[in-house]
């Protein structure tokens, strides 16, 4: 399995940050971030899937988990999305899975503090 590094763009104006990761190996992941300052989050997927699977996982200590959209369904895209997160754990990363030879795809997380 391939890790991938997320590039990170910091937004000052907006105090928040983007993490983008380009998963375009079958079976990777994200090398996991640790931005659980901010408590809004959304998750954009795009690009070419080939049949992979592309997840957001969550965990505080040990095993990864999916995390949810605000409906509870599993942050699991098959198909270009964008979704808000509910979760905010210590550790997140998208993982994906099943994809073939072409499979290119971006996620991106928008991290924002939470406004008082």
């Amino acid at each position: 399995m391939a890790t991938v590094n997320p590039t990170v763009e910091r937004l000052p104006d907006q105090d928040a940050i983007l993490y983008t990761w380009v998963l375009t190996n079958t079976n990777s992941d994200g090398a996991p971030i640790t931005a659980h300052e901010f408590g809004d989050r959304t998750m954009q997927v795009t690009g070419t899937f080939d049949s992979a699977t592309v997840v957001l996982e969550g965990a505080n200590v040990g095993t990864y988990t999916t995390l949810t959209d605000p409906q509870g369904n599993a942050m699991s895209k098959t198909a270009a999305a964008i979704e808000l997160v509910m979760e905010v754990p210590r550790y997140t990363r998208p993982n994906s899975s099943g994809g073939s030879g072409s499979q290119s795809v971006t996620v991106t997380l928008f991290c924002r503090r939470t406004r008082n």
